[in-house]
């Protein structure tokens, strides 16, 4: 026999394959997306009605922040023997916002700002479940206006429309917001091929949102900003569109006109499952130096559910409540939210949540339920769900020391108890620090979450998934749920023969550690045997293609 560890030791350090396939049950390891040299950032998800992951990141070993693509199937099995690159455009050496969502074909589009042209334009692509570029290896320009556009943001309508939202930071002083759709083929809809909404010269555009609405429609929520860029006074609102580009209300929903929206307050915008829209902020409307967290609920022709400019989700004097993070309905039609709430001078912190009913009121209490008391240990939330009544809150938790995150959950019940023994499991726990983390839906029976740390280098893309029991690796809703065929391969390590049981499939590709295709086969039935006496010893890559989708597994030939 060979010596297998020093390939393998090789395998790791150069190949562009990951060495575990599946999601890690270890919170001091989780599961490697990209450890590539240099730094890899900013990963978005977007999932697909098989549950299988497509992960988008910036990939900066070349020297440049290419954008790559990976993409597993729902237990964190790798569907592609190695990374897809997106796009390698040149980039400032500083990256902006963007965004990647899964049409309603299972493809996966994203759009992101480059400078290929000199100046930041947006650009669209779309990669199939086979690492395809369907609209062309370099996508399609959003716009080529000569002016810096940033921060690109995306939805899918109900019809498989793209339509992108993003400011334009022009040469004036007051700044527009572009409107632009595409049809499934890549065809721009409108003639013109964009909207332009200009301000007067009193304000500029900012910060758009946009979700997708019943019909075929989108929802644009949006703000308008006097003032300086760093101290605006900024008042928000959302409108709807019909696919052709003409508003569907006769005047936009006005979500807050207070003011005291800071200039990097950011918004938490869902949609309501019924055509409307949930916005969630926090300001300083009092003009009091303390913060404080709002929602407001759009219906789908356009009406304020609640109070005007919002309902407080807490009256607690003289602390600040930031970021609310909007977690959904429960059964009863009660709106579910949570936030990070702190001290005065903000150097103390904790966890926070509410449940307004139907009618805007607050139903727990009117200082909220304390998830985690403000205290010397920071907790930011990363995000929140709801399911069956049951809530669940992933954040990350931090001393003043922000090298050292760590990642935890919660879960809830109905009443604001906590479900899990111990209230609160671990999800990653080394001592690293954690940028840009991004959580999704609820898919395949878990949440997938993807962020940037810095355990081994600059910054390193890791991904994990969170089950409903609050365990992390592998849940006990078999791939067969996704409506697979359950597949057997062994031995493994294999020698001469390798059995495939259950194949169900079309084809069989195994892919070396370079990528390269070493053997094909078509599948001739469920049962079959690979002759691989011809293979070298080492790691390798198998994939089976039928039509449910792809399988992938690790095979080790001895």
């Amino acid at each position: 026999m060979k010596n297998f560890t020093l390939i393998l030791l090789s395998f790791l350090l150069i190949s562009p394959f990951i060495s575990d396939g599946q999601w890690s049950d270890d919170y001091l390891e989780n599961t490697p997306i990209s450890v590539l040299s240099g730094e890899q950032t900013q990963p978005k998800i977007a999932i697909d009605a098989q549950s299988n992951i497509f992960i988008t990141y910036f990939n900066k070993a070349s020297g440049n922040y290419d954008l790559s693509i990976d993409y597993l199937d729902k237990d964190g099995n790798r569907n592609w023997p190695q990374a897809v690159l997106v796009s390698d455009h040149p980039q400032y050496s500083w990256t902006t916002d963007y965004d990647t969502r899964i049409d309603n074909n299972g493809n996966c589009i994203t759009v992101y700002s480059d400078t290929l042209n000199g100046n930041p334009d947006p650009y669209i692509y779309k990669i199939s479940p086979d690492g395809s570029h369907m609209w062309g290896s370099d996508g399609i320009i959003v716009t080529n206006d000569p002016s810096a556009e940033y921060s690109p943001v995306l939805c899918v309508t109900t019809e498989n429309n793209s339509v992108v939202a993003f400011t334009r930071i022009n040469d004036k002083s007051s700044y527009p917001m572009v409107l632009v759709a595409f049809d499934e083929n890549g065809n721009k809809l409108w003639t013109g091929s964009e909207i332009v909404f200009t301000p007067d010269d009193a304000y500029s555009y900012a910060s758009p949102y946009i979700i997708p609405s019943t019909d075929g429609d989108f929802i644009v929520v949006f703000s308008r900003s006097w003032g300086s860029s760093l101290y605006p006074d900024r008042y928000m609102y959302a409108q709807r569109f019909h696919i052709d580009g003409t508003p569907a209300w006769s005047n936009e929903a006005v979500l807050s006109e207070l003011g005291g929206v800071s200039a990097w307050g950011e918004l938490d915008v869902e949609p309501d499952g019924n055509g409307g829209v949930i916005a969630a902020w926090y300001d300083d409307r009092d003009n009091d130096m303390v913060y404080s967290a709002f929602v407001q609920y759009i219906s789908y022709d356009g009406n304020a559910i609640f109070e005007p400019n919002g309902v407080e989700l807490s009256t607690k004097a003289g602390e600040h409540k930031f970021y609310p993070s909007i977690a959904g309905f429960d059964n009863s039609g009660n709106l579910c939210l949570f936030w990070k709430q702190t001290n005065y001078n903000q150097n103390y912190a904790g966890l926070y949540g509410q449940k307004l009913n139907s009618a805007g009121e607050r139903l727990w209490t009117n200082n909220g339920k304390t998830i985690i008391p403000i205290g010397s240990t920071f907790a930011d939330q990363i995000g929140s769900d709801i399911v069956n009544d049951t809530l669940y809150v992933i954040y990350e938790i931090y001393g003043l020391n922000t090298i050292d995150n760590r990642i935890k959950a919660t879960s809830l019940d109905k009443n604001g108890d906590f479900v899990w023994t111990g209230e609160h499991v671990m999800i990653s726990d080394l001592q690293k620090q954690v940028l840009h983390p991004y959580m999704s839906e609820f898919y395949g029976h878990q949440w997938i979450l993807a962020w940037r740390d810095t355990r081994s280098d600059g910054g390193d893309i890791y991904a994990q998934n969170l089950n409903t029991d609050g365990t992390i690796g592998i849940n006990g809703v078999g791939i067969n749920d996704t409506g697979r065929p359950e597949i057997e391969i062994y031995p493994n390590p294999a020698g001469n023969v390798l059995y495939i049981e259950q194949a169900g499939g079309e084809s069989i590709s195994v892919y070396n550690q370079l990528g390269q295709v070493v053997l094909e086969k078509t599948c001739t039935g469920t049962n079959m045997q690979l002759d691989i006496s011809g293979m070298k010893s080492g790691l390798y890559f198998i994939q089976l293609i039928h039509q449910q989708g792809t399988d992938s597994r690790y095979l080790i030939v001895k």
